[in-house]
């Protein structure tokens, strides 16, 4: 990007967003900060908007079932986070992360310049088609958010550790939860969460987990 440019992907990225705005709303999305959500089905599905150096260049839908964020915030003893608004689960930072269903590309970068209004809004609307069909294609082959707990590695990619903790103990598989912890210990995989309190010092979420299951 060349400093004499910069006025001109700066008035562009004003276009983007709200020529974004429109027709994420037409698909019945709603924006907050960097990310679009909507609950369907029982579950949360959440676009993470890509806007990199002024440019939208990609769009990547990820799904997860609605009730995984309360259930991960009683155990990790957050419960307050279920009185906040929805897009909390999207954009926490202590949001469990959703699996990746599909990246979308939108706008060229290279001729990001070059784009009028009209076509981008063509681009979009082509891009949320091809996101609504995939919704419905995942509904359709996982209508039951209490089962959505996918393989780690497997179709969906890397599935983070508090993903299927959480899911298994919304099943009851306590044993399980245990066992997965003590794997992802004697591998060097981390939770990615850490916090400590007043009575039970520093702990990781993986410590919460085992209280969980102890206790209940």
């Amino acid at each position: 990007m060349k400093r004499l440019e910069l006025p001109l992907y700066r008035e562009l990225e004003k276009k983007e967003k709200t020529i974004l705005k429109s027709v994420a709303r037409q698909y019945g999305w709603r924006l907050s900060s960097y990310i679009g959500w909507k609950i369907e089905s029982g579950y949360f599905i959440c676009l993470r908007i890509g806007i990199l150096g002024y440019v939208l260049s990609e769009i990547s839908l990820r799904i997860k079932p609605l009730f995984i964020d309360d259930l991960w915030w009683d155990v990790f003893d957050m419960p307050s986070n279920k009185n906040e608004p929805k897009s909390l689960r999207g954009l926490g930072a202590f949001a469990v992360s959703a699996p990746l269903i599909a990246k979308y590309s939108v706008l060229d970068r290279n001729h990001a310049l070059d784009y009028l209004p009209e076509e981008i809004e063509s681009t979009l609307n082509d891009v949320f088609q091809r996101i609504d069909k995939d919704i419905q294609t995942f509904l359709a082959k996982h209508p039951t958010p209490d089962n959505f707990c996918p393989e780690d590695g497997g179709e969906y990619g890397r599935i983070c550790p508090i993903y299927t903790l959480t899911m298994d103990l919304h099943a009851g598989k306590y044993t399980q939860v245990e066992e997965r912890i003590k794997d992802y210990r004697s591998r060097g995989v981390s939770s990615g969460f850490c916090k400590s309190s007043s009575t039970k010092g520093e702990k990781d979420a993986y410590d919460y987990f085992l209280d969980w299951c102890h206790n209940h």
